[in-house]
């Protein structure tokens, strides 16, 4: 039997400064995107690609409803926030 898969297409709805704090994320005050598309649980990670560029601009990092395996509210942690925690 074949593992559902999420290869979706999309926009950036909102970049926002994210705040969660649960079990296994926390984040303060971390530049983050919201996407216009759905995700299944276990993509957080994979990258979030600008098309015509073909340059990774975020990782996925969470999705809502949080008790859900499918997530209809997608969020992204920028690169740039990545780098700054990365490099610091």
């Amino acid at each position: 039997m074949r593992k559902p898969c999420c290869d979706k297409e999309g926009y950036i709805k909102n970049l926002l400064r994210c705040n969660v704090n649960t079990l296994d994320i926390n984040l303060q005050n971390i530049w983050g995107f919201e996407v216009s598309f759905g995700s299944l649980i276990g993509m957080s990670g994979g990258p979030l690609i600008n098309k015509e560029t073909s340059e990774v601009i975020g990782l996925l990092s969470f999705g809502l409803p949080i008790d859900s395996d499918i997530k209809t509210q997608i969020f992204a942690i920028t690169m740039d926030e990545i780098k700054k925690h990365i490099f610091c």
